[in-house]
């Protein structure tokens, strides 16, 4: 013969389907709360990289520009161009004062007479 259990321990080993119901909703909540957590995780990670890689960029790009700077500096110097006129295409400096005699308004009607 088989030992029947009281009636209240039955009851207690029945769950209702509604129950049921509730804890599988329970565990779908959990888990796509916790792969939305993921997702955000992966995604934080992923825009931290980017902002790194940037920053590296940002200072290669900063020394870059500072080494086009003192090369603009370097070709642009006095002392180059005056070597690059003197040596390459043969100029050569005039005296100042015949720089004044060719400016002075007194000059100019002798300048047209001698040509």
């Amino acid at each position: 013969m088989q030992k029947m259990l009281p009636r209240n321990r039955r009851r207690e080993r029945y769950i209702p389907k509604r129950q049921h119901i509730l804890s599988i909703l329970g565990l779908i909540a959990i888990t796509l709360i916790a792969l939305l957590y993921i997702g955000l995780k992966v995604r934080v990670n992923l825009l931290a990289t980017e902002i790194d890689n940037l920053h590296q960029e940002q200072i290669l790009l900063t020394q870059q520009n500072y080494q086009l700077r003192a090369r603009v500096m370097n070709l642009s110097s006095y002392e180059r161009i005056t070597r690059i006129a003197q040596e390459d295409l043969g100029m050569v400096f005039i005296q100042q004062d015949f720089v004044d005699d060719v400016l002075s308004v007194e000059n100019v009607p002798n300048m047209i007479h001698q040509r």
